[in-house]
């Protein structure tokens, strides 16, 4: 969120990007926007926000994408 009256920028991660989106990333990213609202230009500072959250996301190569998390057990209910 960019407030230009209150002159705030707040990133404020959900319960599922809180680990990825550490403090320092965070205020990392808080950083470079400022840099931008400093010279008025919001739309590269939305672009550099945004920027900041898809580098954070991206997976690190160690991830394995491959690993079948579900289970190939059959389910079967009965129906009434």
């Amino acid at each position: 969120m960019i407030s230009l009256f209150e002159r705030q920028v707040v990133i404020w991660p959900d319960k599922a990007l809180q680990d990825i989106l550490n403090p320092e990333i965070v205020k990392n990213m808080i950083s470079e926007m400022t840099k931008l609202l400093k010279k008025n230009d919001v739309r590269n500072a939305f672009e550099a926000g945004l920027s900041g959250i898809q580098t954070s996301l991206i997976l690190p190569e160690s991830v394995n994408l491959n690993k079948n998390e579900l289970s190939n057990e059959i389910i079967s209910e009965d129906s009434l």
